[in-house]
């Protein structure tokens, strides 16, 4: 690890990564500790980068944060390698670049908007989008946020004249009709594309049958079928709660989650949380099967030097997740240990992760801290950006509507969640309103440049907040 070191390198089962090219070991943490008691002022900050980037990514991120806080503080940062980030990218390039996903978005786009009665333009309420209207939108060339709002407003009343079962029986005739008008050899063939370049994963298990006879393509078309009256039907239940994204990034989540992605993203995205939590297991009250985590290993060392160290924590994304895991850690074990400063940046941590831990633990830290953008900025902030047919909302976005259990499930760093306004009020949000509206505790991107030192953030994207100079200014001005 060099002369100094400066990382701790997370394998994905919460230990020590002793095999990779940068591994570390407990003897490494010595000394770490052995630096830290060499310094009079014994000054620590962990720095937890977001879960789903790449191990060299991580290393980059881990090196740059000893450069920036290194006249502060002794910087430490968590490397835990997944890179599924990349993986996540490329699956969504791959299924939105086959005919069986463009086809889907837009029958059920051009279903969903005719169901609605919105008048598009001026062309009357029951007409539904055009071809033309769908492209536009897809290409970022037409707003839907006329038809969003117009949603918003009817999906309420249609479900309650018609009731959820009439409803679904009605998407089901509709949409066999639908189908039945278009040639089936183009489903077949946008069905055996998909089949033969996608991997297993990418793509429901009843879409994978053989198609090779004339009943088997007539069982595949039917659970097809099924699948698209689904997705339909789920797009509409959400613009009733006002639980929806936008229309086409609605439907995209939709379609992701009944025929595509929905195993991936939930392996990934759930892989990455379980190891946020290993990191700090003890096999003798959490996890028996694990070994002890690594970043359970630093606490107690931690929790015993005497005099304590000035300790600040920050977490990018994900790196919410695991702070989250550590303070539940330091109650669970009855650690003698604080933290001075919490910081949290764009951070995908669930509301009730959040609320059940760094809310409920608050004698375990003196200062909180969040920095994230506008809701309009992370609307705005495209996954992988101009390319059509691509995810046009953020990572957070993305998660939230496609990766978690529940669609548009409330996470930390997304504004959205914050406004107090219905559906976004009662308990479930009232208690992280209340924490976040304290004085100094929420930075929104974009501050001005006059904005108080400490409180400045220009992020503007995602992955960008540990790069952006104003957001580093303010974190070192934390760290002093």
């Amino acid at each position: 690890m060099g002369v100094r070191p400066f990382f701790i390198n997370i394998a994905p089962d919460g230990t020590f990564a002793a095999t990779s090219d940068y591994a570390t070991t407990p003897g490494d943490v010595d000394a770490l500790f052995a630096a830290l008691n060499g310094d009079a002022q014994r000054r620590l900050l962990l720095y937890f980068h977001g879960g789903l980037v790449a191990e060299a990514s991580g290393i980059r991120v881990a090196r740059a944060m000893t450069e920036h806080f290194g006249e502060t503080s002794y910087a430490v940062s968590f490397v835990w390698n997944s890179g599924l980030l990349d993986v996540i990218r490329a699956s969504i390039r791959d299924i939105s670049n086959t005919k069986l996903f463009q086809k889907l978005v837009r029958v059920v786009m051009k279903r969903v908007s005719g169901k609605l009665s919105i008048d598009v333009e001026g062309r009357g309420g029951t007409a539904g989008l055009t071809d033309a209207d769908i492209d536009a939108i897809i290409r970022g060339a037409k707003t839907s946020s006329t038809f969003d709002d117009g949603a918003r407003g009817s999906a309420p009343e249609v479900v309650a004249q018609t009731g959820e079962p009439i409803l679904r029986a009605e998407l089901q005739g509709e949409l066999d009709a639908e189908l039945s008008g278009q040639d089936p050899a183009e489903w077949e063939e946008a069905l055996q594309e998909a089949q033969q370049k996608l991997p297993e994963d990418l793509l429901n298990d009843e879409l994978r049958q053989p198609m090779d006879t004339e009943g088997q393509r007539g069982v595949v078309l039917t659970v097809l079928l099924k699948l698209t009256v689904g997705v339909a039907f789920r797009v509409i239940k959400r613009y009733v709660g006002a639980r929806d994204h936008g229309f086409y990034p609605t439907v995209f989540e939709e379609v992701l989650r009944q025929v595509f992605l929905a195993k991936v993203g939930e392996w990934a995205w759930g892989r990455m949380k379980r190891s946020a939590q290993l990191m700090w297991a003890n096999p003798a009250v959490t996890f028996p099967k694990a070994s002890e985590g690594a970043g359970l290993t630093l606490l107690r060392k931690l929790s015993a030097m005497d005099p304590k160290p000035r300790i600040d924590v920050i977490g990018h994304s994900a790196g919410s997740i695991a702070i989250c895991h550590m303070f539940e850690a330091l109650d669970r074990e009855k650690l003698d240990l604080k933290v001075r400063n919490v910081v949290l940046l764009a951070p995908a941590c669930r509301h009730d992760l959040f609320r059940n831990t760094i809310i409920r633990h608050q004698d375990r830290w003196k200062s909180f801290r969040m920095f994230t953008m506008l809701d309009e900025l992370e609307a705005a902030d495209a996954l992988v950006d101009d390319v059509p047919f691509l995810y046009p909302r953020s990572l957070l976005y993305l998660v939230s509507g496609a990766f978690e259990a529940e669609a548009d499930t409330p996470l930390l760093g997304m504004t959205r969640f914050l406004k107090g306004q219905k559906p976004f009020d009662g308990h479930a949000f009232d208690d992280v309103k209340a924490f976040m509206d304290e004085p100094g505790r929420l930075v929104l991107a974009k501050t001005g440049d006059d904005a108080t030192l400490g409180l400045r953030c220009h992020a503007a994207d995602h992955g960008t907040f540990d790069e952006d100079v104003m957001t580093m200014e303010s974190l070192k001005h934390l760290a002093q």
